[in-house]
């Protein structure tokens, strides 16, 4: 059997992803693959949250700086996906159009400062049709706790390898 190559691509504006992404990295050996939108949400509380609500309600498209990795190159992907409003951000909706996912299993991961992401995950699965996802997981707030994210995330990994 050919040697299962794991690719976490995620987005991470205040950290939480970041965290998901450099654990998931530790725990499988994934390669990391940060998305970079050429705009972000700027400021800090309430404007950066309303601002970034607001694009991604709207279906906002931004362009992403290219990959560093080839999507083709991995058996398996991991998307780590912060919920912005009840969905994803708009560079992650840019990520799942531009790329193509045949062939390959893909897990889809969600932080959110509710604990709630099963709306915005299912729109990830709607967004990915006709692909293998295979399973998805919720944390939340993954920064208050690290050590029950990294946890959940031990987890989560021992259902897939």
């Amino acid at each position: 059997m050919a040697e299962n190559k794991v690719l976490v691509v995620y987005y991470s504006l205040d950290g939480d992803c970041d965290l998901i992404a450099r654990d998931l990295q530790e725990i499988t050996g994934a390669d990391l693959e940060r998305l970079y939108p050429e705009s972000e949400p700027h400021g800090k509380g309430f404007g950066k949250i309303f601002i970034g609500a607001f694009t991604a309600r709207i279906g906002l498209k931004v362009r992403i700086r290219p990959l560093k990795h080839k999507i083709e190159d991995y058996n398996t992907i991991i998307i780590v996906s912060p919920v912005w409003a009840g969905t994803f951000p708009p560079a992650i909706g840019t990520f799942l159009k531009k790329e193509h996912f045949t062939g390959k299993d893909v897990h889809l991961l969600a932080s959110s400062g509710s604990g709630e992401a099963s709306k915005m995950l299912e729109q990830m699965k709607m967004a990915l049709s006709g692909n293998n996802i295979l399973l998805d997981l919720s944390l939340k707030s993954p920064l208050a706790d690290p050590d029950r994210t990294k946890q959940k995330l031990e987890e989560f990994c021992l259902a897939f390898f």
